[in-house]
């Protein structure tokens, strides 16, 4: 059996050894969703553009963050969301790459016509 003191040390070391990793999340309630939409409580420092995880696995963005609700639009399948689900924000904001976005601007301008370099610069493309 072993002595008294022996427990004692070995109680000693584990606790000494104990390390607690805590992990903070910013976690909030579904309270209505539908056609692409949802609206939530809690959340308390999520930012407007910030990415949320539904637990189905479902990606939402906010957009509209209030005193006491967020509304957010989600990004592919809302059917698997439901009232009450627990909501994460991740931390990090919705952006786009920016080859992404050079590539798109620089194929059509608002009405759907190609743009050339000089036709931006305001010299007609037929003129040289």
């Amino acid at each position: 059996m072993p002595q008294k003191s022996d427990i004692i040390e070995q109680l000693r070391k584990h606790i000494e050894e104990f390390r607690a990793e805590v992990e903070v999340e910013s976690v909030g309630k579904v309270l209505s969703v539908g056609d692409g939409v949802a609206r939530m409580s809690g959340l308390a420092n999520v930012k407007s553009q910030e990415m949320l995880e539904f637990p189905d696995g479902t990606i939402g963005v906010t957009l509209n963050v209030e005193e006491e609700t967020i509304g957010a639009i989600v990004l592919g399948d809302d059917s698997g969301i439901k009232e009450g689900d627990t909501v994460k924000a991740s931390g990090r904001v919705l952006s786009v790459p920016l080859e992404i976005r050079l590539m798109v601007g620089a194929r059509s301008n608002t009405n759907g016509s190609s743009r050339s370099r000089r036709s931006r610069q305001g010299s007609s493309p037929d003129k040289r």
